[in-house]
C-alpha cells in the first residue's frame, strides 16, 4: 500500500530530485520537470546500456499446516539477518526492527536504488524481498536464489516456510496481523474515516494476506505514457496466465482464481479513480492531471507520514502557496508547505495495474500474484520482454476498447485461462501477448526467453497455477500446499 513512501525512507533511493519546499507557487510545469527528469532520456541509444529490471516479491510465511506463522518468527528473521551483516532498519516511532538492508557490490552507487531490502509487507507474515536493480532476469535471478537459501535456512528453524502463493490460505483478515510499521496504522485509520459504510465488510487488514510479484522496469520519458497505457490494457491477458490466489480464509474460493485482485476495490470503494484500469493518457501532463486529480491521503516529512485533511484534491494542496496542517499517527500537527517530492508519495497512491515511478524512472508492473517456486521469474520475465518490445503491445492494446479490457480482466480473475469473450480469441490474444514478450526478450540476447516457457504450458493445457493450487487442496488440503509451493523446492530444482 504505502511501497514508495516505505522505500525511499528506508533506502534513501531519491538521489536526483530536490526535495526542499518552495517558498513561491510552484505550478504544473515544475511538477512535470520533476516528473519527467526521474526517466532516462533515451533508452535507446548504445550507451545507454539494457534496461534493467528490478524484482520485487512478496511470499506467505507460514508453518506446515499452512497457518501464519508467529510474530516471533519474523523478529527471529530480523536478529538472525542483523547478525550476518544485514544493516537494521527501524520504526520511527517504535523503535522496532522492521526491515534489513545491505549495499549490492555488483550494482553501481550511481543507480538509485543500489540496495536489497528484505521487509514485510502491510501483513507481518507476508516477507518482501526486494532486489537491487539487475542488468537481466538471469542475474536477478542468480542473487534471488542466494538470497533464498538465507533466508529460508533461517526460517526452517523455526519450522516455518515462504511460499510462492499469492495469499496466505488460511487466516482471516485482521489488524492483529499488521506489520510494526506505525504507517500500517495510519492507513488502517484513514480506511475506516474514508469507508464508513462497507457493503464487503472489509478494510486495510486484506492487505496482510496478500502476496504479489511486482516488477520494474527500466524507460524512457518518451516511452512512458505509451507503455503505461498498453500494460494496463493489457493486464487481464497477464493475470489469466498468472492468477494464483483461489484457497484463502482456509477454503476454496471458487468464484475466483485471483482473490487478491478483489481486495483494493473491497478496501477502498470512495476511491475507484485511483484502482485497477485507469484512462489511456495523451501524455505525462494527463497523467499527472489525472493522479492530481485524486483526493489527497499523506505526505511523508523527515520519515513520518501525515494525513492531509483536506476535501479538495491533492492539486489543490500541492499549488497552494500557503502551509497547511497534517496530522501525525499520535494526533500531532505540523504545517505543511507542499514540495515537489510529494509528487513521488503521490505516484505511490496509483494503485493501477501498472504505474510509473519516477523515483526510480521505472514502470511498475502489480498484476501478478506470486508464482510457484518453479516459475517463480515467469512474471518478471513477461514484463520485461513486454516492455522491450512495447510498440507491438501498443498494437495489441489498440485492437479493442478499454470498457472490453476491462471485462477481459474479470474474467481472468475468475476463471483464468479458462473463458471466452465475445468477439475476442482469447487463446489468439495469449499467444500474441507471449509472442510480443518472446521477441522482447530475443532482442536483448541474453537468454532470458527461457522464463516464459511455464507461460506457454499454461497456455498450451489453459491450466493456470491457481488450477494446480485446487488439486493440491483436493488431494492433501493446506498441508499439500505447502509442501507443493516451499521456496526451498526451486532451491533443490
Amino acid at each position: 500500500m504505502l511501497e514508495q513512501a516505505k522505500k525511499d525512507t528506508a533506502t534513501g533511493a531519491i538521489t536526483t530530485h530536490a526535495t526542499q519546499a518552495y517558498t513561491q507557487t510552484m505550478d504544473m510545469r515544475d511538477a512535470q520537470r520533476y516528473f519527467t527528469a526521474g526517466f532516462r532520456d533515451d533508452i535507446n541509444q548504445p550507451a545507454a546500456g539494457p534496461r534493467w529490471v528490478g524484482l520485487e516479491n512478496e511470499y506467505p510465511l507460514v508453518f506446515a499446516d499452512g497457518s501464519i506463522i508467529s510474530r516471533d518468527v519474523i523478529d527471529f528473521l530480523w536478529q538472525e539477518l542483523v547478525a550476518q551483516g544485514w544493516e537494521p532498519l527501524k520504526d520511527e516511532a517504535t523503535q522496532k526492527i522492521v526491515a534489513v538492508k545491505k549495499q549490492r557490490p555488483d550494482v553501481g552507487g550511481e543507480r538509485k536504488h543500489h540496495y536489497d531490502i528484505i521487509t514485510s509487507d502491510l501483513g507481518y507474515a507476508i516477507l518482501e524481498v526486494d532486489l537491487a536493480p539487475a542488468p537481466s532476469i538471469i542475474i536477478a535471478e542468480q542473487h534471488l536464489r542466494r538470497l533464498m537459501q538465507t533466508i529460508t535456512t533461517i526460517l526452517a528453524q523455526k519450522n516455518a516456510s515462504i511460499l510462492g502463493y499469492g495469499v496466505q490460505p488460511k487466516a482471516q483478515p485482521d489488524v492483529a496481523y499488521l506489520g510494526e510499521k506505525s504507517r500500517y496504522e495510519f492507513m488502517v485509520d484513514i480506511c475506516k474515516q474514508e469507508n464508513v459504510i462497507n457493503p464487503m465488510g472489509y478494510g486495510v487488514e486484506l492487505h496482510t494476506l496478500d502476496a504479489s510479484c511486482q516488477t520494474q522496469v527500466e524507460i524512457s520519458a518518451a516511452e512512458a505514457i505509451p507503455v503505461v497505457n498498453a500494460l494496463n490494457a493489457t493486464a487481464g491477458l497477464r493475470l489469466a496466465l498468472l492468477a494464483n490466489s483461489p484457497i484463502w480464509q482456509g477454503q476454496n474460493d471458487d468464484k475466483c482464481k485471483s482473490i487478491r485482485q478483489e481486495f483494493l476495490d473491497w478496501c477502498w470503494p470512495a476511491r475507484k479513480q485511483q484502482l485497477g484500469l485507469p484512462p489511456r493518457f495523451q501524455n505525462i501532463e494527463h497523467y499527472l492531471d489525472y493522479i492530481f486529480g485524486f483526493r489527497p491521503i499523506a505526505v511523508t516529512r523527515d520519515g513520518e507520514m501525515y494525513r492531509i485533511n483536506h476535501q479538495g484534491t491533492f492539486r489543490q494542496f500541492f499549488l497552494n502557496a500557503h502551509s497547511q496542517t497534517g496530522f501525525a499517527l499520535d494526533g500531532t500537527s505540523q504545517a505543511l508547505q507542499s514540495t515537489l517530492s510529494d509528487i513521488t508519495t503521490q505516484c505511490g497512491f496509483a494503485w493501477f495495474f501498472s504505474r510509473l515511478q519516477p523515483a526510480y524512472g521505472t514502470i511498475e508492473d502489480r498484476i501478478s500474484c506470486q508464482q510457484p517456486p518453479h516459475a517463480n521469474l515467469c512474471a518478471s520475465a513477461l514484463t520485461l520482454g513486454l516492455v522491450e518490445n512495447y510498440q507491438a503491445l501498443v498494437g495489441l492494446a489498440e485492437t479493442i476498447s478499454l470498457d472490453q479490457w476491462r471485462d477481459i480482466h474479470k474474467l481472468a480473475s475468475i476463471h483464468g485461462l479458462n473463458f471466452t469473450y465475445p468477439g475476442v480469441d482469447i487463446d489468439r490474444y495469449i499467444a500474441w501477448l507471449l509472442a510480443i514478450a518472446t521477441r522482447g526478450l530475443q532482442k536483448r540476447a541474453f537468454g532470458e526467453e527461457k522464463y516464459l516457457e511455464p507461460l506457454y504450458q499454461r497456455a498450451e493445457t489453459r491450466r493456470c497455477p491457481a488450477d494446480d493450487v485446487r488439486a493440491q487442496f483436493e488431494q492433501g488440503a493446506f498441508e499439500q500446499i505447502v509442501r507443493s509451493n516451499d521456496m526451498r523446492n526451486w532451491l533443490k530444482g
